[in-house]
């Protein structure tokens, strides 16, 4: 668990800072981008994202505390499955605890590691093991402890989580409907979840930012999401910090996900650093 609170000095882009305008970022740390050649085998790739991984840190002062946003860890799956059932409990998209500690927890088994990085049973303890995607929380320190209910023992708890994708093979774009779906290989947010108790204090945007810094660091131009159209909060959201409309589930795809309300498939263009 990365407690490091030490005040150093923010590498941020520009694109990064515009989206953290309401927050103080009191440090991030960025890994080097990392472009894939014909000579990486599997094996290779996990390695990289492996070394990545270990890279990925983001550190900000909220209104509630300093938050941390980092790869999701296996002794957090529980945590952050907690954290998106409530955050889509009043959704259409709504999923049962059961449901969503299966899906996070498979990111664990779906993902195969070298032997120095895996842990007992040959998995890893760590999510980010994988070259095409990470599941990304965000913790929260509280500043006053005594006014934000914590877990027994645990100076922080996990306030929110995002899922980024940087292939098609990935499995959170592999369990998508096969309907509007974003380009091949290209960067796809999803899974994104703020327990209700801590909205509307830069936790969304922290995460988003955090996600198009992996986006860039793998050497994409645009980062791709959906939305409910009824949801006109997050809407506002996703508009607030550029992403714009590509394309709208048509009636026959909405009906080819099972009905529900129809989806916007949107995309926000990066600046590359």
């Amino acid at each position: 668990m990365a407690q490091n609170l030490q005040a150093r000095r923010p590498i941020v882009n520009a694109g990064t800072r515009r989206q953290l305008q309401h927050v103080h970022i009191i440090s991030i740390t960025r890994y080097r981008r990392f472009v894939p050649t014909k000579s990486h085998l599997a094996v290779g790739q996990h390695e990289q994202a492996a070394k990545r991984g270990r890279q990925l840190h983001w550190e900000l002062q909220t209104s509630a505390g300093r938050l941390i946003i980092r790869p999701l860890e296996r002794a957090e799956v529980q945590a952050a499955s907690v954290v998106v059932t409530r955050a889509f409990a009043s959704s259409p998209e709504a999923v049962p605890l059961s449901e969503a500690l299966k899906d996070i927890g498979s990111l664990f088994l779906d993902n195969p590691v070298p032997a120095a990085d895996a842990g007992p049973g040959g998995h890893t303890s760590r999510a980010e093991l994988t070259p095409d995607g990470y599941f990304l929380v965000a913790r929260l320190f509280p500043d006053d402890p005594h006014q934000t209910p914590l877990p027994p023992g645990q100076d922080s708890r996990i306030i929110g989580a995002a899922s980024i994708s940087l292939s098609s093979s990935s499995s959170f774009v592999r369990r998508l409907p096969s309907v509007n779906l974003p380009p091949s290989d290209a960067a796809y947010i999803s899974n994104m979840a703020v327990d209700p108790r801590f909205r509307r204090r830069g936790v969304a945007r922290a995460l988003l930012a955090a996600c198009e810094d992996v986006a860039r660091g793998g050497g994409r131009s645009e980062v791709w999401l959906h939305v409910l159209e009824a949801d006109e909060a997050a809407r506002a959201l996703y508009d607030g910090v550029g992403f714009v409309a590509a394309t709208k589930d048509s009636w026959l795809d909405t009906l080819k996900r099972g009905g529900g309300q129809p989806r916007i498939l949107m995309r926000r263009e990066l600046q590359l650093s």
